[in-house]
């Protein structure tokens, strides 16, 4: 039975992939390699995918549907990991129709396809920033979500609204997982981890909104994937559910502020921060942190990597592919 994982070039969709491969499953792997950022990390994911005789590697756009139906007609995928997205919280306003040619026709395109070829589930990718302005923390997939506080949340609330209608119409099953702030080897040079320790490293200045005292639920990408792999079925619950939609927080469910994310970075690097204050940036939630307990009580998941853990081995990746 073959999988397909879209985005899988990208950072959660290649570590995605890379896990279904080492348990010996057959990967159709699906990326545009988009110059969100620098395309040679994506190109340096995918060689080592491509290494793999059970990776199948297809270079295509989600939002050309065309091409994404050829894709189903011609390897029949069974399950869809659906990992691609633009990306990006703070951009969505600057570009907002690269955002609705990804994430909203790109959704679209991906749920009518599994509809037509009967697919027996799909997993896509949803975010914390689903939970917008909503006040009660920590988040709980049970609770009502706020309104988008960016273009990219509305997006994913979109999404949501897709794919239960969709599941809803068709019986498809569908487990939307609510990804808290992902890091780790491999990530994206915008995310905040990535982007300090550069920073640090490269004696460049860190612009921190509100003094630093925002607070993410950074959740390392091992931990990730295996909440990911878990949501796989058979999940009895899931398919009891009527419609068979599920919903999953990913996260650790420990945040904290981003100066004392910015202090551990400093231990581990050796090294001061130059910091630079500003107040809030529009569009950014004022904290993150989630409820992992669904999805604990469901599939067993549980993190086991420490922020101060996570973060030695991505320096070392880090400075392992830069050649520090």
């Amino acid at each position: 039975m073959s999988i397909l994982v879209t985005g899988s070039a990208g950072f959660i969709g290649y570590h995605t992939a890379k896990r279904l491969i080492k348990s010996n499953k057959e990967v159709i792997g699906l990326d545009n390699f988009s110059s969100y950022y620098d395309k040679s990390l994506k190109e340096s994911r995918w060689k080592i995918l491509e290494k793999s005789p059970n990776f199948n590697g297809i270079k295509s756009d989600i939002s050309n549907l065309k091409n994404i139906k050829d894709i189903f007609l011609k390897f029949k995928p069974k399950k869809v990991i659906h990992m691609a997205a633009q990306a990006g919280v703070r951009d969505g306003y600057k570009y907002p129709q690269m955002y609705t040619q990804s994430n909203l026709v790109g959704m679209i395109n991906i749920l009518d396809c599994c509809k037509a070829a009967d697919v027996n589930q799909l997993i896509y990718a949803s975010s914390s920033a689903v939970y917008g302005n909503s006040e009660k923390l920590p988040y709980s997939e049970n609770d009502h979500i706020g309104l988008p506080l960016s273009l990219y949340a509305a997006t994913k609330q979109s999404n949501e609204a897709m794919a239960y209608s969709f599941s809803s119409l068709y019986s498809i099953p569908i487990t939307a997982l609510r990804l808290f702030t992902v890091y780790g080897p491999w990530g994206r040079p915008d995310m905040a981890i990535y982007n300090f320790t550069s920073s640090i490293l490269n004696e460049k200045e860190i612009l921190l909104y509100d003094k630093g005292r925002m607070k993410r639920d950074f959740t390392f990408i091992n931990d990730t994937v295996e909440g990911i792999i878990k949501s796989i079925n058979p999940n009895p619950k899931t398919q009891e559910l009527s419609p068979p939609y599920n919903v999953f927080n990913i996260g650790a469910g420990k945040p904290i502020e981003i100066i004392n994310l910015i202090k551990i970075l400093e231990q581990e690097l050796n090294k001061k921060a130059i910091l630079k204050f500003k107040d809030s940036h529009f569009g950014e939630m004022k904290s993150t942190w989630s409820d992992i307990t669904k999805i604990k009580n469901e599939t067993s998941y549980t993190p086991k990597t420490s922020l101060e853990e996570g973060i030695k081995i991505f320096v070392s990746w880090f400075k392992d592919y830069y050649q520090i």
